[in-house]
C-alpha cells in the first residue's frame, strides 16, 4: 500500500516572499497514505485554494490536513505553507481526504435466472468492472437483494480514485447515461439492463493502527526505505513493515537543502504483567519476515519497540506475562471457575426467593450481576470488533461494581451502627430497593456522563477511549486520573470506613456477649466467627482491590512482589468463589441444594413433596447471612 505525494511550485517568487507564499519547488513523498499508489501532487495557485493541492491525472482539487501523530490523530483543515511549515518543525503530519462513493442499482432481468449468493455478487462485480473498463479490486460490492419478481438491486462502493485516470464523479455519470437507453450485461447465462442508478459520496479522513492490541511508534527523521512498493523496511534496526502497518513521508526543499523524515508505524504491545528485558539496538535481531526478534533470550514474536529502536520482550519467569500462554490460561479458567460460582449464588437466590425480597438480598444481587458480566467481558474482550465501545463498557461495570459495593457498605453501616439490626424502619428511605438501585446506577452515570460530554468535545480533559497497550480502556493519563482513579479511590476509602466502624461496633456487641449472628447459633465471642463475619463484609465492599497497593510499594523482580501481583490477580479473578465460600458454603445451603437434586432426580419421594416447605423454614436463617 503505498502512494507518492510529489509538490512543485514554479510561481516566480523572490526570497522575501518564502514566509508567506509556497516555495518555488518543494517534493513531498508519502508512503502508506490512504491506499494509494504513485500519486503526484501539484501545489498551484492559479488552479486550486490554498487548502487544496491539484491532482493533475484527473484533473480534480482535493483537499489536505494537518493532522497531529499523536491521540486520536486529532485532523484540521489548514493552508499549504501552514502544512509545509508544521510538518518542518516536526509537529503534525499532511493527511488528505478520501471519499467514499456508494451505489445503488436496480437491474432488470432480461433472460435467464437470478441466483442470490456470494459468488453471483462478485460476478456482478466483475461484470460492471470489465463494462466500465476500470480495475475489478476497485468495485466492493456490498449485497444484492431481489425487488419483486424480475428485478434486483446491486449495492455496492467505489474506492478512493486518488491519481486515477477515470474519477468516481465520471463513473457515476456513465451509471446515469446507462438507464436510457438501457445498456444490456451479461452475468453467467443471464442477462440484464440497468434500470436506476443512486449514489452517495461521504468525505472522511482514515483512521490507522487503532486495532486492540496496537499501539503507534512515531518517529521523526527515520532513515527507511521502500522495498517493491508493500515493504517499509527500517534501516536502523532492520525491522520490516508490510502493508497497512505504516505511513511514511519524506519531505525536501529544494530551496533551503532541507530533508525531513516522518515515519508513524504499528506495533503490537506485550501486555502488562510482564517484567520487560530491554535490548539495545546490536544485541539482537529480527527473523522470519520481522515477525520474532532473535536475542541471547531466545526467539520470541512477543516484543515491543520504541522510538530509539530499543527492543523489549517478557522475562520467561515472570507470572501473568502474555510471553506465557500457560499463565493466561490461568487467569482465564479463574474467570470461569468465578462465574460458574457466580451464577451459583444466582440460582440460589432463586430456589429461596424471599432473599431478594430484602434489600441486603437485593443489593448482594446487583452486585453478583454486575461482577458477573464484566468477567464475561474480559473473557470475550478479544472478540470485540469497536475497541471504542468496548471500553466505554468495560469502564462502566467497574465503576458501577464499586458502586454496589459502596451501597452495600453504607447499607451495613447503618444496620450495625445506626439500627443494630438487619432491619430498617419502614418509613426509611434507605429500605427502599429502587432508591438502591438508582443510586447505584446515578454515581456511574455522572461519571460516565461527564467523561462522554468530554470525549465528545476533544478537550484536554477527554479520556480517549479506545486501544491502549493491548486492551480497549482510558488512553489519556488525565482521564484515568478523573474517572477512574479518584472514583474507586473514594469508594474503597468509603468502604473502609463503613468497614472499620462496623468492625468497631461489632466489636462493642462481642464485649457485651451479643450474638449477632443466628446463622450458626452459637456466641459470637469465638476468633474464628469474628473472622467469619468480618471476611464476609470485606468480600462484598472489594476491599480486596486494596491488595493492589502492595505492587507499587514493593521492590521490583523481587519475591514479595510477586507474590502481591499473584495475590491482587487470584483474589480479583475469583471474586464468584469468594462470595460463595463467604455466604453460601455451609451445610443449611447443602441442604437445601441436596432437597433440590432429590427432587429433580426423584429420589426421595417424601422428602421432595416436602421440599418447598423444608426450604421456606430455612429462609430465615439464610437471610442472616446476606
Amino acid at each position: 500500500m503505498t502512494a507518492t505525494i510529489v509538490a512543485i511550485c514554479k510561481a516566480s517568487l523572490d526570497d522575501e516572499d518564502f514566509n508567506t507564499t509556497i516555495p518555488s519547488s518543494v517534493t513531498l513523498t508519502n508512503f502508506g497514505f490512504q491506499g494509494h499508489h504513485d500519486v503526484t501532487w501539484y501545489f498551484s495557485l492559479n488552479l486550486c485554494s490554498d487548502y487544496e493541492v491539484r491532482d493533475k491525472i484527473n484533473e480534480k482539487c482535493r483537499p489536505i490536513y494537518c493532522r497531529s501523530p499523536y491521540g486520536d490523530l486529532p485532523v484540521r483543515m489548514c493552508t499549504i505553507q501552514e502544512a509545509l511549515t508544521r510538518f518542518m518543525a516536526h509537529e503534525e503530519f499532511i493527511d488528505l481526504e478520501s471519499e467514499k462513493w456508494s451505489f445503488r442499482v436496480t437491474v432488470g432481468v432480461l433472460r435467464g435466472n437470478l441466483i442470490f449468493c456470494k459468488e453471483t455478487r462478485q460476478k456482478f462485480g466483475d461484470a460492471f468492472a470489465r463494462k466500465l473498463q476500470i480495475p475489478k479490486d476497485r468495485i466492493e460490492v456490498e449485497s444484492l437483494t431481489p425487488n419483486g419478481t424480475d428485478q434486483a438491486i446491486l449495492e455496492f462502493q467505489l474506492t478512493e480514485d486518488v491519481g486515477m485516470p477515470t474519477t468516481n464523479n465520471e463513473i457515476a455519470m456513465k451509471l446515469k447515461k446507462w438507464t436510457y437507453p438501457h445498456v444490456v450485461f451479461k452475468v453467467e447465462s443471464t442477462f440484464y439492463q440497468i434500470l436506476h442508478v443512486d449514489y452517495s459520496v461521504y468525505h472522511y479522513v482514515r483512521s490507522f493502527c487503532d486495532g486492540a492490541h496496537d499501539k503507534r511508534l512515531i518517529i521523526w527523521d527515520l532513515d527507511f526505505e521502500m522495498i517493491g512498493q508493500i515493504i517499509l523496511l527500517n534501516k536502523a534496526n532492520g525491522r520490516r513493515y508490510k502493508k497497512g502497518t505504516y505511513l511514511g513521508s519524506i519531505l525536501v526543499y529544494n530551496d533551503k537543502l532541507k530533508v525531513v523524515r516522518f515515519t508513524m508505524l504499528c506495533e503490537k504491545v506485550t501486555g502488562f504483567f510482564c517484567e520487560k528485558i530491554k535490548l539495545p539496538p546490536g544485541s539482537y535481531e529480527f527473523v522470519a519476515d520481522g515477525r520474532e526478534v532473535r536475542s541471547q533470550y531466545g526467539v520470541t514474536n512477543k516484543f515491543e519497540i520504541d522510538a530509539e529502536s530499543n527492543v523489549k520482550i517478557c522475562e520467561q519467569a515472570t507470572f501473568f506475562c502474555i510471553v506465557s500462554e500457560t499463565e493466561n490460561t490461568i487467569v482465564a479458567l479463574c474467570l470461569v471457575v468465578s462465574s460458574i460460582f457466580l451464577l451459583l449464588i444466582l440460582i440460589t437466590f432463586t430456589m429461596v426467593p424471599d432473599i431478594a425480597s430484602t434489600l441486603p438480598g437485593f443489593n448482594t444481587i446487583n452486585l453478583v450481576l454486575t461482577i458477573l458480566i464484566l468477567q464475561l467481558l474480559f473473557l470475550t474482550g478479544s472478540q470485540w470488533s469497536d475497541c471504542w465501545l468496548a471500553a466505554i463498557v468495560i469502564h462502566y461495570f467497574i465503576l458501577l461494581n464499586f458502586s454496589w459495593s459502596s451501597i452495600i457498605g453504607f447499607h451495613i453501616f447503618r444496620t450495625f451502627v445506626s439500627f443494630g439490626s438487619m432491619q430498617y424502619p419502614k418509613n426509611s428511605p434507605f429500605s427502599n430497593r429502587f432508591y438502591s438501585f438508582v443510586m447505584a446506577h446515578l454515581m456511574v452515570l455522572i461519571i460516565m456522563g461527564a467523561a462522554l460530554v468530554n470525549e465528545l468535545l476533544s478537550n484536554d480533559f477527554a479520556p480517549h477511549f479506545g486501544a491502549y497497550q493491548g486492551v480497549c480502556w482510558i488512553r489519556n493519563s488525565i482521564g484515568v486520573l478523573f474517572y477512574f482513579a479518584i472514583p474507586v479511590s473514594l469508594s474503597n476509602l468509603l468502604n473502609a470506613i463503613f468497614y472499620l466502624a462496623s468492625f468497631i461496633k461489632i466489636k462493642q456487641s462481642l464485649e457485651e456477649s451479643f450474638a449477632v449472628s443466628t446463622w450458626t447459633g452459637k456466641s459470637i465471642r469465638s476468633m474464628p466467627v469474628q473472622l467469619t463475619v468480618f471476611s464476609r463484609i470485606a468480600t462484598v465492599l472489594s476491599i480486596s482491590w486494596i491488595t493492589v497497593l502492595l505492587i507499587p510499594i514493593t521492590p521490583p523482580k523481587s519475591l514479595p512482589h510477586q507474590l502481591a501481583k499473584y495475590l491482587f490477580v487470584f483474589i480479583n479473578t475469583n471474586q464468584g468463589l469468594l462470595l460463595f465460600i463467604a455466604f453460601l458454603w455451609n451445610k443449611r445451603v447443602g441442604m437445601i441444594w441436596l432437597k433440590w437434586f432429590k427432587r429433580l432426580f426423584r429420589m426421595d419421594s417424601y422428602e421432595s413433596r416436602n421440599s418447598i416447605s423444608i426450604i421456606e423454614r430455612n429462609t430465615s436463617q439464610v437471610n442472616g447471612s446476606f
